[in-house]
Parts: C-alpha cells; sequence; structure tokens
C-alpha cells in the first residue's frame, strides 16, 4: 500500500485533534474530488514497517482523539489488509481513542453486501471502527434571495446546514425539509433560497436531482442537452413544502450543469432555457471547469460584460473507469 499523507495535528477530519492518514488509490474518480493526485494506487511513498510505527507514536499525546483514515480511498480491498493491520495495533494500545474513515462507498449497499469492495478483510474493518462517514458523489447550488451581502450569507448558510445534516445521516428529503423548517422558524418574511442538489450513484449513474425553487439543471450528452425544470418554492416560503425530485441516467463523459436564476434571467430573451441548451450543445470540451467558465462568459455578453445579479454556473463531468 502506498500513501500521499500523514497529518499529526489535524483538526478538519474528525472530532478534536487527530492524526490522519490519507493512503492512495481510489477507483470513484469523483467529479470535482479535492485529491485526485491519489487515484493512483502507487502515489507518494509506499507504506511499511517504519510507517506504521511513526503513525502509533504520533498518536500517543493525550490531546490526541485518535487516527482518521481517508485518502484515496481506504476500502479499496488493495488497501485493507494493511489497514487492518493498522487498527488492529491502534485498538490494542489505544483503546480509549477513536478511529474514524471516509469511504465513497455505501455502507448499506456495497460494504455489506457483494461489490468491488467487499474482501475478506472488509468485516473486520467496519468492527473497529467508531465512526464511518460514507456517501455518493453530491453536488449542491444555492441562492439566497436578493443580491449582494445578505443573499450570499444565507446561501452559505442553507448550504452548510444541509452538509451537517447529511454528515449526521439524514436523508436528503430530511435535510431539505429541516433545513426549510429552520428558515420558516426565523420568521423573517423575506428569508428564502433556493436549493439544488444533485446525488450520483457512482457504480449505477442514476443521478437524483432535488429541486426547490431552483433554476434549470442542464444535463449534456454528447451533442444534446437536456433540461430539467421544477415549480416548487424555495426553501423558508412555507411550512409544508414540496420537494421535486427527478431522476436520470448518466453515462462515461455526460455533464450536469446547475446555475442560478441570475444567469437565465440575463440572457434576456423569452426562453432562457431554450438559449443556455444552444449556449452548452456549442461548447465543446472535456473539463467541467471550462465548461462552467466559457458558460459565465456567453452569458456577460448578453450583460455587457457587467454582473448584473448573483451569478453561478458549477458543473461536472462523469468519467467511466
Amino acid at each position: 500500500m502506498y500513501y500521499g499523507e500523514i497529518k499529526k495535528c489535524d483538526i478538519a477530519n474528525g472530532e478534536g485533534v487527530r492524526v490522519s492518514l490519507f493512503v492512495s488509490g481510489c477507483t470513484h474518480h469523483c467529479p470535482g474530488c479535492f485529491n485526485a493526485d491519489t487515484w493512483n494506487f502507487k502515489y507518494g511513498s509506499e507504506y511499511t514497517d517504519q510507517t506504521e510505527k511513526e503513525i502509533l507514536e504520533a498518536l500517543s499525546p493525550s490531546y490526541i482523539n485518535g487516527l482518521t483514515l481517508l485518502g484515496g480511498e481506504p476500502f479499496e480491498p488493495e488497501n485493507q489488509k494493511t489497514l487492518v493491520g493498522l487498527l488492529r495495533k491502534v485498538r490494542e494500545s489505544y483503546p480509549e481513542k477513536n478511529i474514524w474513515c471516509y469511504t465513497g462507498y455505501l455502507y448499506d449497499e456495497q460494504l455489506l453486501n457483494d461489490s468491488r469492495a467487499r474482501c475478506e478483510y472488509t468485516d473486520e474493518m467496519l468492527s473497529m471502527l467508531d465512526v464511518l462517514v460514507d456517501g455518493e458523489f453530491v453536488m449542491s447550488l444555492s441562492d439566497g434571495m436578493g443580491s449582494g451581502s445578505r443573499a450570499c450569507k444565507e446561501s452559505e448558510m442553507v448550504i452548510e446546514l444541509i452538509e451537517k445534516f447529511l454528515e449526521a445521516g439524514f436523508s436528503k428529503e430530511t435535510a431539505i425539509r429541516m433545513m426549510n423548517s429552520a428558515m420558516v422558524m426565523k420568521g423573517a418574511d423575506d428569508l428564502y433560497s433556493t436549493v439544488d442538489l444533485c446525488k450520483i450513484n457512482l457504480y449505477t449513474g442514476m443521478a437524483k436531482l432535488y429541486k426547490i425553487g431552483a433554476a434549470a439543471t442542464f444535463i449534456k450528452r454528447g451533442a444534446e442537452v437536456e433540461c430539467i425544470t421544477s415549480q416548487s418554492l424555495p426553501v423558508g416560503a412555507q411550512v409544508q413544502m414540496d420537494i421535486s425530485v427527478q431522476e436520470t441516467k448518466l453515462t462515461g463523459g455526460d455533464f450536469v450543469v446547475m446555475v442560478t436564476d441570475g444567469v437565465l434571467e440575463y440572457l434576456h430573451v423569452k426562453k432562457p432555457e431554450d438559449t443556455m441548451q444552444e449556449i452548452i450543445e456549442s461548447i465543446q470540451t472535456n473539463n467541467p471547469g471550462i465548461l462552467a467558465k466559457k458558460i459565465m462568459e456567453r452569458v456577460m455578453l448578453f450583460t455587457g460584460g457587467k454582473a448584473k445579479d448573483d451569478m453561478t454556473v458549477l458543473a461536472a463531468c462523469i468519467w467511466e473507469k
């Protein structure tokens, strides 16, 4: 096994101060991955007995709460044998400390049932974890009502709360409804925000789109672009809310493009969704960052080069391994 990094005083990946091991090797290849270098199973340094000793020594201070495994993908079968050996020694040496693990595999679907992740070490590895953070690839966009700093803060608050609810294990629908209840309870008449959330199962390619008052989402498949819309109200607008949930199948090379309403409104045409489809169809690239940038450049031609509202384009591409 190889690893990319060992952080000996990490406060970002679990509760308290932790030692974090970033293993190498990952077959998920999530769009927008923050650590894409570690997809390579030979990235970084080779894990040796000395590496294990270094980790165990780093765990010894009383202020260290525990060990976190992430990557890369700890539950790739190529990594599990080595990690099980490490976890046994951590449990033996520091029974009072906790162990966290971040994985792209789904606990119920992939880790407990037949899948690429399952091997002879999986059950033992799971048994030694205190916290397992699993999940699909999720992309989300929120647009607070109005413009300027207040709208920006509303949008940030919505995304942060939804992230916390999802990390706590709530379903997407429940997280959105809890977010809505929190905003309604605040009681401000104009405290509304849209939510556009896309959950992608990287094994089946099935994507679920949750749209609450959000602008259209566009799916680019080769030369064709599909437009997905909804008529629901934004979060905070009413106690009993409607969540528009739509499903679509994605394959390698497909793009998902989300935009805020300002992007469409300032096209200044009768059917902005149709115009946006034409814009996306005309852009030839395999890079989601370039696609988003070129979309914004085209839209700015309609505004005289000035942003008239909060204008955001979020794009992701699916690569099939």
